[in-house]
């Protein structure tokens, strides 16, 4: 039997899609209301390690040597080896990227790109699946269901996981060091 929570969310995409609209999720919406919850109350170290290892797993099916040179040089951000200005033209040609894609692929190219802005504020962590929700959807139209609800499982797998890490062994730029979020 389908909760009424996923039956909902299945009416209120479908309205969404009926509406044309490209991005099927809202930061508000019941559905993404457990991760948000959890986003809420975790530091920003482990959000940053959430997006970037969500964005390195969308980076195999992007099959795109810009997107991993950006969560490279992203990753060298967070440690304080590069400026914020580097990462950010990064960040800014994988949106870029997105645009010259096929639909799908710029979705997800869209929720890299957000995850790695991560680093700079936690406020784009929704991004990330905001946009590869989304994706999941387009690519599964008469079935998307058990797909987001894996993936939504998914985020908050691994953001327990890097909320319950030990990030004192890895390299923290200083404006990332003992602060728990901006």
């Amino acid at each position: 039997m389908i909760s009424p929570l996923l039956s909902m969310t299945e009416a209120l995409i479908e309205k969404r899609l009926l509406r044309g609209r490209k991005i099927l999720f809202n930061k508000d919406d019941d559905f993404l209301k457990p991760l948000v919850e959890i986003l809420a109350k975790a530091d920003h170290q482990s959000i940053i390690l959430w997006a970037i290892e969500l964005a390195e797993d969308l980076s195999i099916a992007a099959d795109d040597a810009y997107v991993k040179e950006a969560i490279n040089i992203c990753k060298m951000w967070a440690q304080g080896e590069v400026k914020m200005p580097l990462a950010r033209k990064y960040i800014l040609k994988v949106h870029s990227e997105a645009k010259e894609n096929t639909f799908i692929k710029g979705l997800y190219l869209h929720a890299i790109a957000q995850g790695l802005s991560v680093i700079h504020t936690s406020k784009h962590a929704l991004g990330l699946p905001i946009y590869e929700l989304s994706a999941l959807v387009y690519q599964n139209p008469d079935a998307f269901m058990p797909y987001i609800e894996v993936k939504k499982q998914h985020y908050i797998v691994v953001l327990k996981k890097m909320i319950d890490c030990d990030k004192t062994h890895y390299k923290w730029a200083a404006f990332l060091k003992g602060k728990d979020d901006d």
